[in-house]
């Protein structure tokens, strides 16, 4: 291991658990060396479905304490 590893992975119980998520995306991202815009359109696609869905009244939001109750059953 490297030292500029052991010195991270030694300090990294003085962040807090925000500090500790950004760095997780950050390293994930990292490993991402192609971008997929077939991907990242398709989901797109859907995000704009599903927004335009919620604005037009013609889909109903479901709350997160819902769906853990409905996860649990």
């Amino acid at each position: 291991m490297s030292a500029a590893f052991k010195e991270k992975v030694k300090n990294i119980g003085h962040l807090n658990s925000t500090e500790k998520a950004q760095i997780e995306h950050c390293l994930i991202a990292s490993l991402d060396k192609k971008h997929d815009k077939v991907a990242d359109d398709a989901w797109l696609e859907l995000a704009q479905q599903r927004s335009n869905g919620l604005d037009s009244d013609t889909v109903k939001g479901v709350s997160w304490g819902q769906i853990k109750v409905k996860i649990k059953t």
